[in-house]
């Protein structure tokens, strides 16, 4: 015992069961977390081996293979029913991940599915859903999360968060993706450094990319071929096709949907979904308001196309079946 920890806020002093996780002792409720835990009530359901377990003021210790870290936030969060509640209470990544770890290690499917819920909240399967994130997102926005949350996705087996998550990594510097993004969170698959995808979601994104960019740039060249060229301040063109009919001023909104198609065309990453949203404060005051609503409805249409083709884009399975695996998850 002289080598070990006792965990800072879960060593009960009334507990009849304590867990070691790492250099770490965590004394707890045998019947509360057999209450919870479908793993944990069957094993102890069984008799102790003939050797027994090792004992520390009568109660046994049992050795278990999970970091310190996870154990603590899982048990933390089966315990206190405020330390790790369903959105929209914020949480972090670390605290996520152990819990998800371990509620699913240990069948204990209310946290695992607070867990889920916590990531659709930034990474969902609708685009009403993606639009509304910055404002539902219970989990801190820290730059490269998107590639920490793939990973998880992967080893939880979550493929309906794999689309919205995989367009937020096309968004980031295609380096990031070949030879692994810094990471200066602390979770327990990453540790502190760099998040490294595996090879088969390395070709996923790299090829998703690919199709992303050339429907970003089939968009382009159509804003381009409403305004039908680059017009001239001082001349005078017919209403394009995009335009409203009424528009004080065709010249100059059609010259604003050509310097949109500029603008889309020179991304070399993902950023469509909030095209009109993030953009519109660099290109609105060049509209005249009939158009820039016409313009606002061509990039809402583009928009719901775009997302409705976002799985296939990445050769996934299309939202309809990823949300009937979710169902069943």
């Amino acid at each position: 015992m002289s080598t070990l920890t006792r965990a800072d806020g879960l060593w009960f002093e009334d507990g009849n069961l304590i867990l070691q996780a790492e250099q770490t002792l965590f004394r707890i409720y045998r019947g509360l977390l057999c209450a919870r835990s479908s793993v944990f009530g069957d094993m102890f359901a069984f008799p102790p081996p003939a050797e027994g377990n090792m004992m520390f003021d009568g109660c046994p210790i049992v050795q278990t293979y999970d970091s310190a870290q996870d154990m603590g936030f899982f048990l933390r969060a089966v315990l206190d029913s405020d330390f790790f509640e369903a959105p929209p209470s914020q949480t972090t990544m670390p605290i996520l991940e152990g819990v998800l770890r371990l509620s699913t290690k240990y069948d204990v499917r209310y946290l695992r599915q607070r867990a889920m819920s916590h990531l659709l909240t930034t990474y969902p399967t609708t685009l009403a859903g993606w639009k509304a994130r910055d404002a539902a997102r219970t989990i801190p926005s820290v730059e490269n999360t998107p590639f920490v949350v793939l990973n998880l996705a992967r080893e939880f087996d979550m493929p309906w968060l794999v689309p919205s998550v995989a367009y937020c990594i096309s968004s980031h510097d295609i380096n990031k993706t070949l030879d692994g993004a810094p990471w200066a969170g602390k979770t327990q698959a990453q540790g502190e450094g760099v998040v490294k995808l595996g090879w088969a979601d390395i070709k996923m994104c790299v090829k998703g990319r690919n199709n992303i960019l050339v429907r970003q740039n089939a968009m382009a060249l159509s804003f381009a071929k409403g305004s039908r060229r680059a017009p001239n301040r001082a001349a005078a063109v017919s209403p394009a096709p995009s335009t409203t009919t009424s528009c004080p001023a065709p010249d100059q909104c059609a010259f604003m949907r050509f310097r949109c198609a500029e603008i889309l065309s020179r991304w070399g990453t993902a950023g469509f979904l909030d095209f009109f949203d993030e953009q519109q404060e660099a290109f609105a005051p060049g509209f005249c308001e009939g158009c820039l609503e016409a313009f606002r409805g061509t990039c809402e249409r583009a928009s719901e196309e775009m997302w409705e083709a976002l799985p296939g884009m990445f050769g996934l399975e299309e939202w309809e079946e990823l949300e009937r695996v979710r169902g069943f998850a």
